[in-house]
C-alpha cells in the first residue's frame, strides 16, 4: 500500500500506535495549552530507542523514566558500551535524552541555563514533537554493522574460516615432498649418466683392441638399457609411494578434518538462523547489528564457510587426481619402454576414462551441493526481506505524517527542543531548525538502513545464484563435452535484470513512502537556514 494513500487514516491507524500530535487529546482538548495528554511510549516504540530486552515491559519503561530524570545523565564514555551491558536504567548514546516524561514546569528558558540548574524538559504543546525522528527509526549507526563482519556473536565462526584457509601445512608438507623427490631424481638421473658414460668408455676401449664381438657388444647394449630401464622404474615407483606416503596421506586425513570441522560449524551456524525463523520475533530489525548480528552478516559467514569447504573438497579432488597421474605414470612406462604402442593407447583411454568419470562425479556433488546452499540463502534472504520490509512499513506511516506536518513556510513555525540539547547546541536559540535539520538526517539515515538491508540480502541472493548457475553449467559442460558458454551468459544476464528489477521497486517503495518527503523537507529547512544566516557546512553530511 502506498504511504500516500493512507494519509488520511485516522492518527490510531500505524498499527496501534498512538497519534504522533498527542497534544490533540480525542476526548475534546484541544491545542490550545489549556492541557494536553501525555504521550505515552509504547512496548514497540520503546523497542525503537534502543533499550535493553530486560527494560522492555512497562514497569521497567516507567522505573527507567523517574531514575533517569532524578539523576545526571551519563557521560558520552560510560553510556557507549557494549550493547547488552546497559542498566535498567541506561540508554545507548544514540537514543540518549527521548526517553523523559513530560512534567508541570515552563518551557526552556530563553538563555542556557547552569549545569546545576537544568530543568526536566517540558513540551510545549503549540510546538511540533519531532522527537519520533529519533524514538521510531532504529539505532544509527550501529555497533557491528553486517559490512563490517565483526559481532562478537560470531567471532568463533569466523575463526574458524580462517583455519580452513591456513596453508601452512600443506606447504610444508608439499615442500618436504619437492626437496624428497628432487633429491631422489638427482641422483638417479647422475647414476644412469654415469652408468651409460662406464659402459660407453668400455664398448669403446674394447672394441678398439678388437676384444669384443659384435653379438657380445649387443648383449652389453641390452643389458644396460635393461639396467637403465629398471632405474627409471625404480624411481617412478620411489615418486608414487613417496608422494602417497608425505603428501596424500597426511593432506587427505588434513582435508578430512578440516571439511568435518567445517561442516559442524555449518550446522551450527544453518540451525541459528532456522532457530531465529521459528522465533519470529518483530524486535529483530531494531537488535541486528547491535545485540545480535544481522541477517546479512549471518549468511555472509555461512556463504564464506560454505566456500571453503568447497575449495576443501576440490583441494582433495585435485589431490587424488595427482596420485592417479602418478599411478599412470608407472603403468605406462613399460609400455614406452617397450614401444608398444597399441598397449600404451589402451592404458591411456582407460585413465583418460577413469578421469573423466571422477570429474563428472565431483562436478555433479558439487553443483548438488552449490543448489542446496542456494535454497538456504533463497529461504533466509525472503525472510530477511519480509521481516526488514515489515519493520520499514510499521514506522514510515508516523514518520511521514510528522514530516508532512512541517509547513512550506517555516517562517514562524517552532519545534520542541530537549533542554539538554541547548545546553549542546546554543546556536539552536537563534537557529531552532538546525536541530529540524539534523534528525531529519539522522531518520534519513536510519531508516534508510531497512533498504539497505534488503538490497544487501538480494545481492547476497544474486551472488550465490551465479555461483550455483555457473557450477550446473560446469557439470553440464563435463557430461556434453561441450561448451554452453552461451547459455551460461543468457542466464547471467536474465539473473542480473531480476535483481535490478527488484532493487528497483524496493527503491520507489522507499522513495514513495519516506525518500521524496525525507528530502523535500530537508531542503526547505537548508534553504531557510541558508536564508537566515543559520546554515552550517558540517550539517550536510548526508
Amino acid at each position: 500500500m502506498s504511504i500516500v494513500t493512507g494519509q488520511d487514516h485516522d492518527e490510531m491507524g500505524s498499527r496501534g500506535r498512538a497519534s504522533s500530535r498527542w497534544w490533540e487529546d480525542k476526548s475534546g482538548d484541544s491545542a490550545t495549552g489549556d492541557g494536553f495528554s501525555v504521550l505515552k511510549k509504547s512496548k514497540r516504540e520503546s523497542k525503537y530507542m534502543g533499550l535493553p530486552k530486560e527494560a522492555r515491559n512497562s514497569q521497567a519503561i516507567l522505573e527507567t523514566t523517574v531514575s533517569r530524570s532524578n539523576n545526571v545523565l551519563p557521560s558520552y564514555g560510560e553510556s557507549s558500551k557494549q550493547h547488552g551491558a546497559y542498566g535498567p536504567s541506561e540508554y545507548p548514546p544514540e537514543k540518549v535524552g527521548w526517553h523523559r516524561q513530560p512534567s508541570a514546569l515552563p518551557p526552556p528558558p530563553p538563555h542556557p541555563p547552569t549545569p546545576h540548574s537544568a530543568p526536566p524538559f517540558t513540551p510545549d504543546p503549540r510546538k511540533l514533537d519531532i522527537s519520533r525522528f529519533v524514538t521510531l527509526p532504529p539505532p544509527y549507526p550501529r555497533h557491528h554493522p553486517a559490512v563490517n563482519n565483526n559481532h562478537p556473536d560470531l567471532a568463533e565462526a569466523r575463526a574458524v574460516i580462517r583455519s580452513l584457509h591456513e596453508m601452512e601445512d600443506e606447504a610444508a608438507i608439499r615442500s618436504s615432498y619437492d626437496t624428497q623427490i628432487t633429491e631422489k631424481r638427482r641422483r638417479a638421473d647422475s647414476w644412469r649418466q654415469h652408468q651409460r658414460s662406464l659402459h660407453d668408455q668400455d664398448m669403446s676401449f674394447r672394441m678398439e683392441h678388437e676384444e669384443i664381438s659384435q653379438e657380445e657388444f649387443n648383449q652389453a647394449e641390452s643389458e644396460i638399457d635393461g639396467k637403465i630401464k629398471r632405474s627409471e622404474k625404480e624411481t617412478t615407483q620411489v615418486d608414487f609411494d613417496l608422494f602417497q606416503n608425505v603428501v596424500v596421506s597426511p593432506l587427505h586425513a588434513l582435508f578430512t578434518e578440516r571439511i568435518t570441522k567445517a561442516n559442524l560449524t555449518f550446522e551450527d551456524l544453518s540451525s541459528k538462523l532456522f532457530s531465529d525463523a521459528q522465533k519470529h520475533s518483530p524486535n529483530l530489525p531494531q537488535e541486528e547489528g547491535d545485540e545480535q548480528p544481522e541477517l546479512l552478516e549471518k549468511l555472509t559467514q555461512l556463504k564464506w564457510l560454505f566456500e571453503a569447504r568447497e575449495l576443501l573438497h576440490r583441494k582433495t579432488y585435485d589431490l587424488l587426481t595427482e596420485r592417479n597421474d602418478k599411478y599412470r605414470a608407472i603403468v605406462l612406462l613399460p609400455y614406452q619402454q617397450s614401444s608398444n604402442p597399441e598397449k600404451s593407447r589402451e592404458a591411456e583411454q582407460f585413465f583418460a576414462n577413469d578421469a573423466h568419470g571422477r570429474l563428472i562425479t565431483f562436478q555433479d556433488e558439487s553443483a548438488a551441493r552449490y543448489d542446496a546452499f542456494l535454497s538456504v540463502i533463497e529461504a533466509n534472504v525472503t525472510r530477511g526481506i519480509e521481516v526488514q520490509l515489515n519493520a520499514f512499513w510499521d514506522i514510515a506511516p508516523p514518520l511521514h505524517r510528522v514530516l508532512t506536518r512541517v509547513p512550506h513556510n517555516l517562517e514562524g513555525f517552532e519545534i520542541q527542543i530537549p533542554t539538554e540539547e541547548y545546553a549542546e547546541n546554543p546556536s539552536y536559540y537563534d537557529h531552532p531548525l538546525q536541530y529540524l535539520y539534523s534528525l531529519v538526517a539522522h531518520a534519513q539515515k536510519s531508516t534508510y538502513q531497512f533498504i539497505e538491508s534488503q538490497i544487501n540480502l538480494l545481492c547476497l541472493l544474486h551472488e550465490m545464484k551465479n555461483a550455483a548457475m555457473n557450477a550446473r553449467h560446469q557439470a553440464q559442460q563435463g557430461q556434453n563435452g561441450r561448451h554452453v558458454a552461451d547459455g551460461r551468459i543468457r542466464e547471467e544476464a536474465r539473473l542480473t535484470e531480476d535483481l535490478k528489477d527488484k532493487v528497483g521497486v524496493i527503491e520507489s517503495q522507499w522513495e514513495e513512502a519516506l525518500g521524496e518527503e525525507l528530502m523535500a523537507v530537508r531542503e526547505r529547512v537548508r534553504c531557510w537556514l541558508l536564508e537566515n544566516g543559520g546554515w552550517d557546512d558540517e550539517e550536510d553530511e548526508v
